[in-house]
């Protein structure tokens, strides 16, 4: 079978299995194969040559290592430029730990379904896994799951399935290195791009020790790309927060100067009180709802929940936030001393405030869709 869409393989200082992974791919039914050299040593020279005597190769030059990502976005370029009506592309390794069979597999999902993202991904839990690999890989998964609300299976694999959309979207990305295939993913969720998954066979060879993925210095990018990205929201949710604070005074002193002139000065002062705060209250998060929903956790209109129910949700949750706070409080008041609570206050509703802030962001004003719509084995 042939397949239309072109393979990209990145590669640094590659051994000669790369040449042997290149003939596979073509004697599988893939035409072209686009191999991107990001700066390897004169060492190479020879495999590389070999390579641009195959046909259906093409290889492209870094002149310097400029990075996994960098090297991606210039075979999407190149990709995008001579195939101005292609479908998409598959990334893959060059040691041959993606193997073709799984290649095909992504290739055969993809051929079906060519406007979302493929991903192959591998079961970490298996015994032949490594265990900085294991650690490492599951502890991002949970993390990412968590703050950036996408659950996937594997958010690093480099076999993956793009469709023409995400690769263009990707080229805007700003990182270069591996942290750039964590951008793509939340990249996908901001265009709202379906992610399927396959599970693939999971190999190591030689314990993963021809790998370039320096462990601690990848691993802190991979991490500051999914921060970055939370914080960012975090940031608007807390000018949000500010500014409904700032509309709450507002309305507050407006509703009291109204109520000034219509109460005696030795009058009943609890209702007008009363009416002030939950007038100024209601003002203020309605203010906070719309700013949450159009500006904080914005989707387009097709994935956003609907108005009526995410306010019920908004309305439920502030509730239950006031209810907390007041609680332990209550609590907290048993065990220290009385003129402390109001900086055990600030604390405890500051914790509440991020507790907010994930319930709106996961439950109150959440995609309608789940980023990933299946995960098949």
């Amino acid at each position: 079978m042939k397949y239309d869409i072109a393979v990209i393989i990145p590669t640094l200082d590659p051994s000669e299995k790369i040449c042997t992974v290149a003939d596979q791919l073509y004697e599988a039914g893939f035409g072209e194969i686009i191999v991107v050299n990001d700066g390897s040593g004169d060492g190479c020279r020879k495999i590389f040559e070999a390579l641009e005597s195959k046909p259906f190769c093409r290889v492209l030059h870094h002149s310097c290592n400029r990075g996994k990502g960098a090297a991606l976005k210039t075979a999407f370029m190149d990709y995008l430029l001579r195939h101005p009506d292609g479908a998409g592309c598959i990334t893959a390794d060059d040691d041959g730990q993606h193997r073709i069979s799984d290649i095909v597999m992504i290739a055969e999902g993809f051929s079906g379904e060519s406007d979302a993202l493929w991903l192959g991904c591998r079961n970490f839990l298996q015994s032949n896994v490594p265990w900085k690999s294991r650690i490492g890989n599951l502890l991002t998964l949970a993390i990412f799951r968590s703050l950036a609300g996408i659950s996937i299976s594997d958010t690093q694999t480099g076999l993956r399935a793009m469709p023409r959309a995400m690769m263009e979207n990707s080229l805007a990305i700003r990182y270069d290195r591996f942290e750039f295939e964590t951008a793509v993913l939340l990249c996908a969720r901001e265009n709202n791009i379906t992610i399927r998954e396959k599970f693939i066979e999971t190999v190591y060879i030689d314990n993963n020790s021809g790998t370039h993925f320096r462990p601690f210095r990848d691993a802190a990018l991979i991490y500051g790309v999914i921060f970055r990205h939370i914080f960012c929201q975090l940031f608007r949710f807390v000018l949000s927060g500010m500014s409904s604070a700032l509309i709450d005074a507002l309305a507050f002193t407006c509703f009291l100067f109204v109520a000034e002139k219509f109460v005696p000065e030795d009058g009943d002062k609890a209702l007008p009180l009363l009416a002030a705060c939950c007038g100024a209250r209601l003002i203020s998060a309605t203010w906070n709802f719309l700013l949450n929903r159009y500006w904080v956790f914005a989707t387009d209109k097709t994935h956003r929940t609907g108005r009526v129910k995410s306010a019920l949700q908004y309305a439920a949750l502030c509730c239950l936030i006031l209810l907390l706070s007041y609680k332990m409080v209550w609590l907290v008041s048993f065990f220290v001393p009385f003129r402390t609570l109001p900086l055990w206050k600030l604390l405890i509703d500051t914790l509440l405030f991020i507790l907010s802030f994930l319930v709106q962001k996961h439950w109150v004003f959440r995609k309608k869709n789940k980023a990933v719509e299946a995960v098949e084995k």
